[in-house]
């Protein structure tokens, strides 16, 4: 009989252990999924990090290819000055000349480049930030009148760092910038937004006091001249 009465009990407790888990049993397994979670985001995060890079990386090089194609059309063969932000994407003055503005954000309409615009016409990268322009105002701004074939080399200086203790380049004639996400005005960040004619292109970096994302290219004079030639507009 004692057998028979023992059934009920053992019933029961397996009963409760087949019920579910336990409170503590599913905070376990909540923090687990949390890691594993974190573990998938970050890696996303890090793919679309990298997608906007590439995409600002092209969006430079056709600013940068429609710039010498700007050149070859225009007679005198020039360069367009800078657009104002907020002025609808047309440089300043509309027509060129003595430019009014050497260092403001692309030209975008004066240059009919497709893209996202923002509500006053500037052209936005991928991270919704306005394409910073500028060109050098070397010799009277020869490079945005009438480029010649002895024109005075252009003055702009691309450096690795903000002390320039390596310059990548000293006679650039453009350079375009996209700010990346992070605004943080690093010494090395700072030198592509302070108004001179140094500029610095270098690595990623996130480290706190040197944290640098722009993105920089510029236009050597000598592809410009090049293509000039190449198109019989200067000999």
């Amino acid at each position: 009989m004692m057998c028979f009465r023992s059934y009920p009990h053992k019933m029961r407790a397996t009963l409760r252990q087949s019920q579910g888990f336990t409170l503590v049993e599913m905070a376990i397994v909540m923090v687990i999924l949390g890691f594993l979670l974190a573990g998938l985001m970050m890696p996303l995060s890090s793919q679309r990090d990298l997608a906007k890079r590439k995409q600002a990386e092209q969006q430079l090089q056709e600013i940068h290819d429609a710039l010498i194609g700007f050149a070859i059309s225009q007679s005198p063969s020039r360069l367009p000055c800078a657009a104002i932000a907020g002025n609808g994407g047309l440089e300043d003055p509309v027509g060129g000349g003595n430019c009014g503005t050497y260092q403001g954000v692309v030209p975008a309409r004066t240059l009919g480049l497709n893209g996202n615009f923002d509500a006053a016409g500037d052209l936005l990268d991928p991270w919704n930030r306005v394409i910073l322009y500028n060109v050098t105002d070397v010799g009277g701004g020869v490079w945005t009148t009438d480029i010649q074939l002895n024109a005075a080399l252009p003055d702009l200086e691309v450096c690795s760092d903000a002390a320039c203790a390596t310059p990548l380049a000293d006679t650039a004639v453009v350079t375009l910038i996209s700010q990346g996400d992070d605004l943080t005005n690093s010494p090395a960040q700072q030198e592509n937004t302070d108004g001179d004619a140094r500029f610095v292109s270098t690595t990623l970096s996130e480290g706190a006091g040197s944290e640098f994302d722009d993105i920089v290219l510029w236009l050597s004079p000598n592809a410009v001249t090049l293509q000039l030639v190449k198109s019989g507009r200067l000999d």
